[in-house]
């Protein structure tokens, strides 16, 4: 006697293989087939853009969250389950930044973020195996305050920090760049091509259409995790100089002597003696701020430069 699975539980079953295919340094493809086609995955991205605060903001065709209905929520779902979907242009806006500046934002149709929301909450996952641990933007299971955490404990006997912002960042991520990274965790074209689809299509401003050369425009739900995708390898090439510069440590025979005659102290004699020639180096990124402390003499760090510039 056969029984019936429930949509429910397919998707669960789905985002079970997508977890295994993360840990176990698999690509996507067939996973991603099977929870776009998932109704319930759709239900399931709607539900949570309807309680988001700016779920009653429109994009170009005027349209908000409450315009959709069961009805209209299958037919979305069955056009892109059928090759018939294809994203409009953003609605871009400009909103106050910090610096008492405007930044722009791209407001997609609520179609469109239903869409995205679908596909962010397969990769989502997926990602969130694969990315670093010094990264805190963006991220399901950090934050700013675990940030903050973990300046305090390993930014600690520094000799220069060096702080990166990269300006205009969403605006300026390449497409090509972005689409061969992702090349390399999804094997799905389809999603492939969606998200290509997403990253061309273009904005509206006064009425008048401009394309899409680079970016992936701020106020698209997939937006922050591409984003993060963008600066992965960045990500991992931190990793390797916090590697190679780890102290190895040995007791310092100084220190000990210093110590029987209670001139530690005075002195400023250090217990132990760092044996790895490499500077130290200790890295986080939050979204597009990125944050580099380094302790070794000028002309280590030179050698750290010139060796980053041929690698």
């Amino acid at each position: 006697m056969s029984t019936t699975v429930s949509p429910e539980t397919k998707l669960l079953r789905t985002l079970n293989k997508i977890q295994y295919c993360s840990s176990n340094g698999y690509s996507l493809k067939r996973e991603l087939q099977q929870g776009m086609n998932n109704f319930y995955n759709t239900l399931t991205a709607f539900n949570r853009i309807a309680a988001n605060k700016g779920a009653g903001t429109p994009g170009i065709d005027d349209k908000t969250i409450d315009g959709i209905d069961l009805e209209r929520l299958e037919r979305y779902h069955q056009e892109y389950v059928n090759n018939g979907y294809n994203p409009k242009p953003v609605k871009r806006v400009f909103i106050p930044n910090d610096n008492k500046k405007t930044r722009p934002l791209g407001l997609p149709t609520i179609k469109d973020r239903l869409i995205q929301k679908c596909l962010e909450q397969l990769l989502t996952p997926y990602f969130e195996g694969i990315f670093s641990e010094w990264s805190f933007g963006f991220r399901t299971k950090k934050s700013c305050h675990e940030a903050i955490k973990r300046v305090r404990q390993r930014f600690q006997g520094i000799d220069y920090i060096v702080k990166i912002d990269l300006k205009g960042y969403f605006d300026t991520i390449n497409h090509e760049i972005l689409m061969r990274t992702l090349n390399q965790f999804i094997r799905k074209n389809k999603t492939l091509s969606t998200i290509n689809k997403w990253l061309k299509a273009g904005f509206m401003k006064d009425g008048i259409k401009y394309e899409s050369l680079s970016g992936s425009p701020q106020g698209g739900i997939i937006s922050p995790l591409l984003a993060n995708v963008y600066l992965h390898y960045i990500d991992l090439k931190m990793e390797e100089l916090i590697k190679e510069g780890k102290p190895i440590r040995k007791k310092n025979p100084e220190y000990r002597k210093a110590w029987f005659k209670n001139q530690h102290h005075q002195l400023g004699i250090d217990s132990s003696l760092n044996l790895n020639p490499n500077p130290r180096v200790e890295y986080i990124r939050y979204a597009d701020d990125l944050s580099l402390v380094l302790k070794a003499s000028m002309t280590k760090l030179k050698g750290l430069r010139i060796k980053s510039r041929n690698g």
